[in-house]
């Protein structure tokens, strides 16, 4: 879905909103993405924000097994017309959150399908698990269950029943 600058200026207020419901191919998941999106002509540019959920199919960092992750994201960018005006003699500058746009660079129009793929990517986690009691796959789980310690690591082992012993006493 595009959104088309000359088709957004002949709006009331110069404001379109739309209900999106697209399959993302490049997710892989075969869900569609749902939800609100508005995109607004402002002084400096375009403000488009909205918010969306769909279901990823995600693989378990712990068993290897496929899960469905509901992911809900809401975002809010910020297209200008033309560069930022940074002093040339400024090396260093702290950014804020309104410093976070995108330069039209003289398009006609946004790819709302490529903002909001990139908007859910960004906010899948980092640790995918099944669920928080996963105990992983079996090869896993017998690896826990061994008791055979390393012996570099023994004297932690001895250092452990040590703390334990004087608990008890």
């Amino acid at each position: 879905m595009k959104i088309n600058l000359k088709e957004l200026e002949g709006q009331p207020e110069q404001k379109q909103d739309f209900y999106f419901d697209e399959i993302i191919d490049e997710l892989e998941n075969k869900k569609p993405v749902k939800g609100k999106v508005s995109a607004q002509l402002t002084e400096y540019g375009v403000l488009v924000q909205g918010e969306v959920d769909t279901k990823l199919n995600l693989i378990c960092d712990r068993c290897l097994d496929f899960f469905e992750y509901n992911i809900n994201v809401s975002f809010l960018e910020k297209f200008v017309k033309k560069d930022l005006d940074i002093p040339q003699s400024q090396t260093e500058c702290e950014l804020s959150e309104e410093d976070l746009v995108e330069d039209l660079q003289g398009r006609e129009e946004i790819n709302v399908t490529d903002l909001i793929y990139q908007n859910i990517i960004i906010n899948v986690p980092g640790k995918n698990l099944c669920d928080t009691n996963c105990k992983g796959t079996e090869a896993l789980q017998d690896l826990n269950k061994k008791d055979e310690i390393d012996p570099r690591l023994e004297i932690f082992k001895k250092l452990s029943d040590k703390m334990d012993d004087d608990k008890s006493n």
